[in-house]
């Protein structure tokens, strides 16, 4: 017989990702979190600790959580030893020390995809805002290898979410971005990641989807009369681009998009 364990964990939790919250985590782990030797470990910057308690708890886990400080930055960490725990996630698709070597997203029942999306997108993904012209204009973000960034791409086309063609951060495939433009895709994605079965998730990247709900919704009540969307379709249909038409219009681009994209919903304009 092995040692006694020092803490007390469920070692069967990743035997079967069988529910959200257990596809949830695998998608966090596959973007922030580690596997060497027989340890799964994670490093998060101290405003994230929320999610390390939560994994905790899900796995049972009695050990306790560390904090340190490096460069002037709160981090803090969680470490979890278990071959068998380990094993079963390798099994899933997780790669050893996997940085720049995982090519293929891990394996979770299709069913629980909004959960697995999301842990994914809390852990390499990121909501931001800009302003243009006094309008504010929403892109959510994920991060990662060309190879998993083109198969993410292909699993949002499944749910009807258009996205941009993979961006290079730098000149290799390893460094690279998906960006998800429009309000209509991006409300799209907040349906796909926060349905009713969505017991957790990263608040300050929710707080920043609420944003974005809360604008979309002040445009809703500013509905566009059919004269400005004939308008609209008459320059686009004439070769301007959205952008173009975003300053004519003096009206932010996701509105010209969502327009467009209307337009093409119902085969008035190609």
């Amino acid at each position: 017989m092995g040692r006694p364990r020092k803490y007390s964990l469920n070692e069967k939790y990743f035997e079967n990702i069988d529910s959200d919250d257990k596809a949830y985590i695998l998608g966090f782990i596959y973007a922030d979190g580690c596997i060497t030797k027989n340890y799964l470990s994670f490093v998060l910057a101290g405003k994230d600790i929320e999610i390390l308690e939560y994994i905790k708890s899900k796995i049972s886990y009695s050990g306790p959580l560390y904090n340190f400080i490096s460069r002037n930055r709160n981090y803090v960490g969680l470490t979890v030893s278990s071959k068998k725990i380990s094993n079963d996630l390798i099994n899933l698709g997780i790669i050893r020390n996997k940085t720049y070597l995982s090519k293929e997203l891990p394996l979770y029942n299709k069913k629980y995809e909004g959960a697995f999306l999301r842990g994914f997108f809390d852990g390499d993904g990121s909501i931001y805002s800009n302003s243009n012209r006094g309008y504010v204009e929403y892109t959510v973000c994920y991060s990662g290898n060309k190879s998993v960034l083109n198969q993410v791409k292909n699993i949002l086309s499944n749910y009807k979410i258009s996205s941009s063609n993979i961006r290079h951060r730098h000149d290799n495939d390893e460094s690279c971005m998906l960006e998800i433009r429009g309000n209509v895709n991006i409300e799209k994605i907040y349906n796909l990641f926060y349905n009713n079965n969505s017991d957790f998730y990263l608040k300050r990247k929710k707080e920043r989807f609420n944003n974005f709900k809360l604008m979309l919704n002040k445009l809703t009540r500013r509905n566009l009369s059919d004269e400005q969307i004939n308008d609209i379709k008459l320059l686009y249909v004439s070769g301007m681009k959205q952008v173009e038409i975003s300053k004519i219009k003096e009206m932010p681009k996701s509105s010209i998009r969502g327009v467009i994209q209307r337009l093409r919903k119902h085969g008035k304009v190609k």
